[in-house]
């Protein structure tokens, strides 16, 4: 558990299958360390040089993404409110202030579960991480106190934001990829391309008919087995949005203890292993994957119920599957029910 991952909130649940591309059709592809994580852009056009115009169009919207909410970058807007000292109002761009909005909303729905204060209880699994521990009732009060959503406030008008809480910090971490990812294929459609797949660290955007005029093929990666895939995905215009519990964690006495923390309780959510949610669009309050892990299973698939524009997959510790039957036109074949959990050699 990295600092520098915390921009990374999803896991690479989906995992691209390659086949051979259109004859008359350029394909390229290439990937960007940004957001804390990898983003891989694959652009299929008979256009060699529309597509690298867009894909460096694309590359450049999502550097500016970062620069604009990175936790870390100390010229962000991010930062500028991080560094504002309590009760003090910072004016924010209109992005940066949609975003904040759209994250007190998950909060609501979530009860504080997914909570963009979250960053005291991150740092302190970190280090818990690193010295093969976990973290003691006092440590989990002394963070607990700095993480509460409610305090932060947001004035409309002016697009301001107000930290009411000394030492606060937010963090946009577990949405902004999301934005990223909308924004960039943007980019690309602006661009005239409508062939492509953009994967932003386990976040992807599939358009047009793939590699072989028939979707892009996306293989569901096995959370306990990384070389295993339990189904297949076939996406056309479409996002999926995921989050797994299976490539940053660690082990205590026999406890697993993976990077996305419950606010509630300072501990890492146990309801998930993985989610994945997939959507034809994203729009200003879209509902990211990290919510219904967060949420579990039973009170996740309720969730979903409300939103039947979203398809969802849901397995549990257990290797329990739950899909929303609005997910079999995406399948190339029906999920089994449940799945053998135990780690692979």
């Amino acid at each position: 558990m990295k600092p520098r991952q915390l921009f990374a909130f999803a896991l690479l649940l989906l995992v691209f299958f390659p086949s051979f591309s259109h004859p008359c059709s350029a394909l390229l592809k290439e990937n960007r360390s940004l957001l804390g994580t990898i983003v891989e852009i694959t652009i299929i056009s008979p256009d060699e040089s529309k597509a690298k115009s867009g894909m460096d169009k694309a590359f450049d919207e999502i550097r500016r993404i970062e620069d604009l909410m990175s936790f870390y970058q100390p010229k962000s807007e991010i930062s500028r409110i991080n560094q504002t000292p309590a009760h003090q109002r910072v004016k924010v761009g209109r992005e940066v202030f949609g975003l904040l909005r759209h994250a007190q909303a998950i909060s609501h729905l979530t009860q504080g579960s997914f909570d963009i204060t979250f960053s005291p209880l991150w740092h302190l699994w970190g280090q818990c991480a690193r010295e093969k521990r976990l973290p003691s009732s006092e440590e989990l009060m002394r963070a607990k106190a700095l993480v509460d959503y409610r305090k932060i406030r947001l004035y409309e008008r002016n697009h301001e934001v107000e930290c009411m809480g000394t030492g606060m910090k937010v963090n946009l971490g577990g949405i902004a990829k999301g934005y990223a990812l909308s924004r960039a294929g943007d980019m690309l459609q602006n661009t005239g391309l409508h062939n492509f797949l953009i994967n932003i660290g386990g976040d992807v955007l599939a358009a047009g008919e793939g590699r072989e005029g028939k979707g892009w093929r996306i293989g569901i990666q096995h959370p306990r087995k990384g070389h295993e895939f339990i189904g297949v995905l076939v996406l056309n215009d479409c996002f999926a949005l995921t989050s797994g519990d299976y490539e940053r964690y660690f082990e205590i006495k026999g406890g697993r203890y993976h990077h996305i923390i419950d606010a509630r309780s300072g501990y890492p959510a146990s309801g998930c292993s993985a989610v994945a949610i997939l959507t034809p669009r994203l729009t200003g309050d879209y509902l990211p994957s990290v919510a219904l892990f967060l949420l579990g299973p039973e009170e996740g698939l309720r969730v979903l119920e409300a939103h039947p524009e979203v398809a969802g997959l849901i397995i549990t510790p257990e290797g329990r599957v739950f899909t929303t039957p609005n997910l079999s036109p995406y399948l190339e074949r029906p999920l089994p029910l449940q799945i053998e959990m135990a780690e692979a050699d």
